[in-house]
């Protein structure tokens, strides 16, 4: 598939040298416009045309930072990249800016651009590319609803494992819905769906019911102690009845509190007094709490000192190129030092490229979860791949990343 990209600099020298690294690193789609009001014009007759933009910052006619200002309005979809051979400080108060908009900011880099950061932004825009492919429609309410009724919720289930490669800390559910043409659906399918009409308790219900007993006897049989992670909506907490809820279940199927982990995104903050309220009668029952996707979203160091947190998730756009970007490394180290002297346990969520696990085993991260390590399974599959991980030493899971059982 074609990947359009853009060269935006009065300098034809550097764009034409930058063009030829990107051609070498796989972007054949390559085209250089040496005036910004020429390139607002182009991008303007097709604003969903190209995948990324490069774009210098000191130009004739109209400077970068006004070239990106006009974008924004025009609702341009692609992703940004900000090089410029201007003074480290304009650059980072550059990028400050365009995170203001509405625009998807790939990275900032200083001319000359390094082959390494270079290879390292093709990677985000090849995802960018991705991410942005059609996705299937979601599901209809009555078609959801039919769906829980008949039990046709399905657990998959991903490990979180320890820095010493040899330790399970934990296992997350990840739904999955099947249809009667049993065709299994994603989460996106079906979650907007739940979230639209307000179906939280019977969604969450229905997952209990079909989790707790098989991931009990799991941990029954094969002799582990680890938490099961089950993600909860910011606002079912608004919602007195949560409580009832998981205190029934976790009775009605025998399984311990302890071993549940409440994830609660961070896109969302927690402030009223109910969802507060709530947590703390979660935390009185024994249930532990775990704040996800930490670094996407609206949680302030005030919030995570506040909040009764049993781990702390980093979000994956927050780790992903870790190796190659001196900035995420400080972010990780940084949020790593908070969540040690909180004795919070600090998990990274989303691992899939080798050169970042081994950056994060630098830094000391406490804990991994990721294609890497493992996809999401069904529980025989899951019941596998643990089956193959628990009887390998620590040097071979790094070596292998586990997965492919």
């Amino acid at each position: 598939m074609s990947t359009p990209i853009l060269v935006i600099d009065d300098d034809r020298t550097i764009s034409i040298t930058l063009a030829a690294l990107l051609k070498k690193l796989g972007l054949e789609d390559v085209l250089l416009c040496h005036d910004p009001i020429d390139a607002l014009k182009l991008i303007t007759s097709n604003p969903k045309h190209f995948k990324a933009l490069f774009i210098d910052l000191h130009m004739p006619n109209l400077d970068g930072l006004e070239l990106i200002h006009r974008l924004d309005k025009l609702d341009y979809q692609g992703g940004i990249i900000i090089f410029s051979g201007l003074d480290s400080k304009i650059v980072d108060f550059a990028e400050d800016v365009v995170k203001t908009t509405k625009l998807k900011l790939l990275g900032v880099c200083q001319k000359p651009i390094k082959t390494d950061l270079l290879a390292f932004l093709v990677k985000r825009i090849h995802y960018l590319r991705d991410k942005q492919l059609p996705s299937a429609p979601v599901i209809k309410k009555q078609e959801l609803l039919e769906a829980l009724k008949n039990n046709q919720l399905i657990p998959y289930f991903q490990p979180k494992i320890g820095k010493d490669f040899s330790s399970l800390l934990g296992v997350e559910l990840l739904a999955r819905l099947e249809l009667d043409d049993h065709s299994k659906l994603l989460p996106e399918r079906f979650l907007p769906v739940v979230s639209k009409f307000g179906l939280y308790s019977l969604f969450f219900e229905s997952l209990l019911k079909a989790t707790l007993e098989p991931y009990l006897n799991f941990l029954i049989t094969h002799k582990v102690d680890c938490p099961l992670s089950i993600n909860i909506f910011p606002k079912q907490l608004e919602d007195n009845a949560i409580y009832d809820t998981i205190k029934d279940s976790l009775d009605q199927f025998g399984y311990p509190p302890e071993l549940l982990l409440l994830e609660i995104t961070e896109q969302q903050a927690l402030y009223t007094p109910n969802q507060l309220k709530n947590l703390n009668r979660l935390k009185i029952l024994g249930v532990s709490l775990s704040l996800d996707d930490f670094g996407s979203g609206f949680t302030n160091i005030s919030q995570l000192k506040k909040l009764p947190l049993d781990e702390v998730k980093l979000d994956m756009q927050m780790i992903t190129g870790v190796a190659n970007d001196p900035v995420l490394e400080i972010i990780c180290r940084s949020t790593f030092a908070i969540t040690q002297a909180l004795n919070i346990p600090l998990i990274a969520e989303g691992v899939e490229d080798e050169s970042d696990l081994q950056t994060l085993e630098k830094i000391g991260i406490d804990g991994y979860q990721g294609y890497l390590i493992s996809k999401p399974k069904p529980l025989e599959e899951f019941i596998r791949w643990f089956t193959v991980w628990s009887s390998m030493s620590p040097d071979n899971h790094v070596q292998s990343g586990v997965e492919g059982n």
